[in-house]
């Protein structure tokens, strides 16, 4: 499995806790306890209308030290800026922060320092993922002097770290310092991350992410199955995928697709539109933006 660096950079900030509240832990766990109770004695969050759930919220923050809140206010301010985003949006990340301070200051599991001048966390990407999974080891490259961009765990699940490519001089990986890791560089993963759709990761409460548009993603997978002549397996797991996706979004959002499939187009031919034409043939499936122009 595949991890983009966006994900990755959004999960890595989110874990990134201040030491001094190992000291307040129980006693911010106990308030937390208390005040849900008090709130939801089901423990039952989604039953709660979003006021009652934003008061509960408030109430619980202002039990936690100063440094804690901050890492609240500022989860909130990355996550909610938009003008679109409302008190769902606060709730949401605010439960994701309180479940990411529970399981990891609460339990004993390894706390970051304080952030770096530049807002970068200072745990490496290889102890987050060993969080999930203590048997997470980095995989050696070619250069052994170059920071890892490959991670396994003992049950075969690999972690593969991918950037944007710059340009084609870019190193291989490149270094992404922050995390203590590099990134292998893609040459369409700048089109297909701009503009990410907001989500939840199903762990805890939720963890508040950012994914590529499903529209962009299935028109990435038409483009990597022509990349891959070589490797079968991948190829049609490639174009697998592709036919689920733009057989679901053609019941749901087929305006958007097309826009996806216009948009990759004008970047140019080579690269672009010649791997998806070939892979809509080899699917069996009609351009939408053929089919909409006629004979």
């Amino acid at each position: 499995m595949r991890v983009s660096f966006i994900a990755l950079g959004i999960l890595a900030a989110a874990a990134a806790w201040s030491a001094s509240a190992q000291s307040t832990g129980e006693q911010a766990r106990d308030d937390y306890q208390a005040e849900l109770g008090r709130q939801c004695p089901d423990k039952q969050l989604q039953l709660l209308s979003t006021r009652n759930l934003s008061d509960a919220l408030d109430s619980y923050k202002q039990s936690l030290g100063e440094d804690i809140r901050a890492r609240f206010d500022q989860a909130e301010s990355t996550n909610c800026s938009s003008l679109d985003a409302g008190a769902d949006c606060v709730n949401t990340v605010d439960l994701a922060t309180a479940s990411l301070a529970l399981s990891a200051d609460f339990e004993g599991r390894p706390t970051a320092a304080p952030d770096d001048q530049a807002g970068a966390p200072v745990q490496s990407l290889g102890e987050i993922l060993r969080w999930a999974d203590s048997t997470f080891q980095a995989l050696p490259g070619l250069d052994p002097k170059a920071l890892p961009s490959h991670f396994r765990a003992r049950s075969g699940f690999l972690v593969d770290v991918l950037v944007p490519q710059r340009s084609r001089k870019d190193t291989n990986p490149v270094p992404i310092p922050g995390l203590q890791a590099g990134g292998t560089p893609l040459q369409h993963l700048a089109w297909l991350i701009n503009d990410p759709s907001p989500t939840i990761a199903l762990y805890g409460s939720g963890v508040f992410v950012r994914v590529p548009q499903p529209a962009r993603y299935a028109v990435h997978k038409l483009i990597l199955a022509q990349k891959r002549r070589s490797d079968t397996i991948k190829r049609r797991k490639d174009l697998a995928q592709a036919r689920s996706l733009i057989e679901a979004l053609s019941g749901s959002e087929p305006h958007a697709f097309e826009d996806a499939m216009d948009d990759a187009r004008s970047q140019g031919a080579k690269g672009w539109s010649e791997p998806i034409d070939r892979s809509l043939q080899e699917l069996g499936l009609v351009d939408p933006v053929e089919q909409k122009a006629g004979p």
